[in-house]
């Protein structure tokens, strides 16, 4: 699934609005799901639950508007996830503390077409990723995420090879970069700046 919305991405109600948690559930169970949005991305008036597949966001250009939005809980368990937005302060999102798979927010200023990677201590790829629009966080999860492991953050940079889904790349060899950071991953959401 592609889209390309001047509005939000993907959003679930019940129909009854405000901020509480409406009942409803957005399910991801695998594919890829490409979204560039004008507002939120993902709005989930209720909860979002992912098992599997690869969503790849490209959040809205201003705040208040945010790459994920959900009222209840956001659980991952299984798939790939990365989305970027903009400084939205306390709106921005990452998934829930309860989910099984690891996340990562890591917060920045970034400009548009700028890449953003990261590996393990061992030079793994994690994920690189290219923002189309000025980015000021990246909030992923992976299976490639484990806790305790070492991971480093690397801005610019080229990718050579792979394929770009929607400013994911994989399988391509990525170089040139910036060492920004290098953390712990320490709990379910680990919060890093670079």
């Amino acid at each position: 699934i592609s889209i390309v919305a001047s509005d939000d991405g993907f959003n679930t109600t019940t129909g009854t609005g405000g901020e509480a948690n409406d009942g409803s559930c957005l399910y991801i169970k695998g594919g890829t799901i490409a979204v560039s949005s004008g507002s939120d991305g993902l709005d989930g008036n209720g909860n979002i639950v992912m098992t599997g597949g690869t969503v790849v966001i490209q959040g809205p250009a201003s705040q208040p508007e945010v790459a994920v939005d959900y009222n209840g809980t956001f659980k991952i368990s299984g798939g790939l996830f990365i989305a970027s937005g903009p400084n939205s302060g306390m709106m921005i999102q990452a998934p829930s503390t309860s989910s099984t798979a690891y996340s990562v927010k890591a917060t920045g200023s970034l400009a548009a077409s700028t890449l953003f990677h990261v590996q393990n201590s061992s030079g793994a790829d994690i994920v690189t990723f290219k923002p189309l629009r000025k980015t000021y966080y990246v909030v992923f999860s992976s299976p490639s995420l484990v806790s305790g492991g070492s991971y480093s953050i690397y801005t610019g940079g080229s990718v050579s090879g792979g394929t770009n889904t929607n400013g994911l790349y994989t399988g391509g060899a990525y170089s040139g970069g910036t060492l920004k950071k290098t953390f712990t991953l320490s709990s379910k959401v680990t919060s890093v700046s670079f």
